[in-house]
């Protein structure tokens, strides 16, 4: 046998030579790789958003459900200026599981609500406060330097908020 038929394989009438299956391999290899770094980027994006989506989503859900139940428990008390103390102190107790329940949330770092008054914005994040305002007691001891951010988003978007009564949320890493 001559010294280059070993090395060579025929297939029909084109001879496949031991460097043309190394470079097929290894285009083959590239091509994979290539692929596999995309496929990686793009399953990383594609969490991100998801991830992003429900947090969004989680947050909304949980402002509608408070605030139906804040809805709920403001409808059921009766002539505001007529409640017992034993009546108030339940009412107040509600507000503030409300109020807290949601710091049970895993990435639920604070709650209030933001209440427009007098060109002034209170942050209430009190059962007793609550009821204060609700009762127009005039509101004391509230701090806004808690819940800063919240009050410069929300003075950012009042316009908006007032324009289309829907809830606005945004993501803050």
């Amino acid at each position: 046998m001559a010294e280059g038929t070993q090395n060579n394989i025929k297939i029909g009438k084109y001879r496949l030579e031991r460097r043309h299956i190394t470079v097929a391999v290894l285009m083959l290899i590239f091509f994979v790789i290539v692929l596999m770094i995309i496929q990686r980027s793009s399953i990383h994006d594609m969490l991100t958003e998801t991830q992003q989506w429900y947090r969004q989503h989680s947050a909304e859900l949980l402002a509608n459900t408070n605030a139906t139940s804040l809805e709920l428990l403001i409808e059921s008390m009766n002539d505001l200026g007529k409640i017992s103390p034993p009546e108030k102190k339940r009412i107040i107790q509600s507000f503030n599981i409300i109020l807290t329940q949601q710091m049970l949330e895993r990435n639920i770092r604070d709650v209030c609500i933001l209440v427009p008054k007098d060109s002034t914005v209170f942050a209430i994040d009190d059962g007793k406060q609550l009821f204060n305002f609700l009762t127009n007691v005039p509101i004391t001891n509230v701090s806004n330097c808690r819940h800063k951010m919240a009050v410069e988003i929300f003075n950012e978007k009042y316009s908006q908020i007032v324009k289309e009564e829907k809830i606005i949320s945004i993501l803050k890493k």
